[in-house]
């Protein structure tokens, strides 16, 4: 069986499928990603085959994308949503026809998309395919959707499907039709959402390290009687003035930075390792705030 799995090009969307893609590539199926054409490197980097497909574009550096879905609204560009005009509206407005495309050049009988993808699931009705989800976000359940300015909010997803000849699905029932697997334990969510009857809950299996990143020798020189506690940051490219900020003493706030621990922030950059700057009074605190460079979100501290 050939299978196709769809994600947002960023590595905290594509990393969760990578132990689904080895599964089912070690039970003897056919697996290939599309995702934009500037993330395949990433993808075909951890062993997948992977085709260029919808917008060109990284998560990382979103904020061109977002600019040109606003400019896109004209006089009513002070009404624009990340998730209505660009996650439910521009992506998959491009997506569907490179994966009916696709399906064309490399048939496919299975489509396993990132959550907010949605551009997948619309393709895989059109071709009449079963489709499945994969992933932490479940704001996409009942009890989970908010309508505030900034707040997650339901998909608008008719346009597109009609676009293709679909009709309209206004309760969303095509984001639950078939298998869904959340990569969380049961006990984080809240007792207000209503999970879906076809959602199947997995133990996360961490992939890091996509790029051959070695951790720097000072981790072993760490106190093993003090616990390490890991953290992320964003890159420093990413437009994230706040929480750059955010880290600027010794890398987390006071109070966490004053618990007897090794506090350690893990980032993606251009390949540096450095202890935390910033923390002016290290000496008056039973601390280490140190930093590590990778292009993976996980596993930067495992010990």
């Amino acid at each position: 069986m050939r299978v196709l799995f769809t994600t947002l090009p960023a590595y905290g969307a594509f990393q969760p499928l990578v132990p689904i893609a080895r599964a089912l590539i070690a039970s003897g199926h056919e697996v290939a990603f599309a995702v934009s054409a500037s993330f395949c490197q990433v993808v075909e980097a951890a062993g997948f085959r992977c085709f260029p497909a919808g917008v060109d574009w990284s998560f990382d550096d979103r904020e061109p994308v977002y600019a040109g879905a606003r400019d896109a609204l004209g006089a009513q560009a002070a009404t624009f949503s990340p998730l209505r005009d660009v996650f439910a509206g521009l992506l998959p407005a491009q997506m569907v026809p490179d994966l009916l495309a696709l399906a064309q050049a490399w048939p496919f009988q299975l489509l396993v998309r990132e959550p907010m993808e949605f551009g997948g699931c619309v393709a895989a009705e059109v071709l009449n395919l079963p489709h499945a989800t994969c992933g932490p976000l479940f704001c996409f359940w009942d009890g989970a959707w908010h309508a505030s300015p900034g707040e997650v909010a339901k998909p608008e997803l008719d346009g597109v499907r009609m676009a293709h000849g679909l009709s309209p699905d206004p309760d969303l029932a095509m984001l639950h039709r078939h298998l869904s697997l959340a990569c969380l334990p049961p006990t984080f969510l809240g007792p207000e959402l209503m999970i879906p009857p076809n959602v199947h809950f997995l133990r996360p299996v961490s992939f890091d390290r996509p790029g051959g990143e070695m951790l720097p020798t000072w981790i072993e020189e760490l106190p093993r009687g003090r616990p390490s506690m890991p953290a992320w940051a964003p890159s420093s490219t990413a437009p994230r003035a706040s929480s750059r900020r955010f880290w600027t003493d010794c890398g987390m706030s006071r109070s966490i930075c004053s618990w007897p621990l090794d506090a350690i922030r893990t980032r993606r950059d251009s390949g540096r390792s450095r202890p935390m700057s910033g923390s002016s009074d290290t000496s008056r605190t039973p601390y280490s705030c140190r930093a590590v460079t990778l292009s993976s979100r996980t596993g930067a501290t495992a010990r």
